[in-house]
């Protein structure tokens, strides 16, 4: 059973300004404790949600909120926070799946390794705020996402400042990392799950054909949205998100009984991104991980997806100082969280951050900068159905 979380709801609208020196000032008089990786998993788990006023933009006002949950084990938050940031037609539950969650939950799996998270439902999703369609675009998705990193790095969620923040993107929701830490240069380090630059033609249009208004599916019958917010049609999941023969069907299940929305804004400014070089901007360590038959990116019609491919693809498209890594799931579909290897792959991702801040198993951080390429390729073998 996931614990019931506490709800606490984030401060009303603030002078930006005045918020941040405020916070700084504080964040100097607390003094940060890192949660022992020792029996971290043994720890409770503690969840609170919070509801934090955003603005669309820079120098905007606030007319937005975002729904989030902060987790971590022990009594005191841990210097180091993975925000998860979710892809199209989900929320903040593909982190923390309400299926079988001991073993499909992300959060279940980097708390235990002794670090907090804050999985939020985007702009438009889940709980959120859902303007008008058009306002959900590439610039409000990395504008909040912004304000959601800064708010942890001040303390303004949970009330204690996070030292180190770690931007763990899927989907949709890595393809913005691109032009969030391009943009601001405001996190440590970054995980890439289920996307690349180069996507299948052929799984691209199918996700798309699968798509239509989401005024016009049952399950938004009675939902405030507009024509320009998009679902999957009814039955689709599985072929647009999953290795069904990897997967447990009761997931693909639950996935259409509580699927959301993404928006056309999104689909004319982030999806051109992957035709872009704005992720050269980032200059932290990065660790792009992918599913060996991901639907949408490794298909007939692109490269197939070994670490050694991957890396030569997509090293050109980030700085020297990102030091790729490349992590590839045998038999993995798309959606990395819900296949029936997820628990590797969450493995795997927090034995990277360990190298980088040493919260977990790693007690002398190495960076992924210090290790030879050969080192920083590797292949996860496959869970038998």
């Amino acid at each position: 059973m996931v614990p019931r979380p506490r709800v606490v709801r984030a401060p009303g609208p603030w002078c930006r300004r005045v918020l941040a020196h405020t916070l700084l000032v504080a964040a100097l008089l607390v003094r940060v404790v890192g949660l022992p990786p020792v029996h971290a998993e043994a720890r409770e788990r503690h969840c609170t949600s919070t509801m934090l006023p955003v603005a669309l933009g820079d120098e905007q006002p606030l007319t937005a909120e975002l729904f989030g949950m902060l987790c971590y084990r022990g009594p005191a938050a841990p210097q180091t926070v993975q925000v998860l940031v979710h892809g199209g037609t989900y929320d903040q539950r593909y982190w923390d799946w309400p299926v079988d969650n001991e073993r499909y939950s992300y959060v279940n799996a980097a708390t235990a390794a002794g670090y907090a998270t804050f999985a939020f439902d985007r702009l438009g999703t889940g709980r959120s705020t859902k303007p008008p369609s058009g306002q959900v675009d590439l610039t409000a998705n990395i504008a909040t996402i912004h304000q959601v990193i800064q708010a942890l790095r001040h303390g303004a969620i949970g009330g204690q400042p996070f030292r180190h923040v770690v931007y763990v993107g899927h989907s949709i929701g890595a393809q913005l990392a691109w032009a969030e830490i391009a943009t601001y240069q405001d996190v440590d380090a970054v995980i890439i799950s289920g996307t690349d630059h180069v996507p299948s033609a052929s799984g691209t249009k199918r996700v798309i054909d699968n798509s239509y208004p989401a005024t016009q599916d049952p399950q938004f019958a009675t939902a405030p949205l507009d024509a320009g917010y998009l679902t999957s049609k009814p039955g689709t999941r599985g072929a647009n998100f999953y290795n069904v023969s990897h997967a447990d069907p009761r997931l693909i299940a639950e996935d259409e009984r509580i699927k959301g929305t993404f928006t056309l804004g999104e689909i004319r400014t982030v999806l051109p991104l992957k035709r872009t070089e704005v992720s050269q901007g980032i200059t932290v360590p990065v660790l792009l991980a992918m599913g060996e038959v991901d639907n949408i990116h490794c298909q007939a019609d692109t490269i197939v997806c070994t670490p050694r491919n991957l890396y030569d693809q997509e090293r050109p498209h980030y700085a020297a100082q990102a030091c790729l890594s490349v992590l590839v799931v045998k038999d993995m579909g798309h959606d990395m969280n819900l296949d029936r290897s997820a628990p590797q792959w969450f493995k795997a991702a927090q034995r990277w951050i360990d190298r980088l801040f040493g919260e977990g198993e790693a007690r002398q951080p190495r960076s992924p900068c210090d290790l030879p390429v050969a080192e920083r390729l590797q292949v996860l073998g496959s869970e038998e159905p």
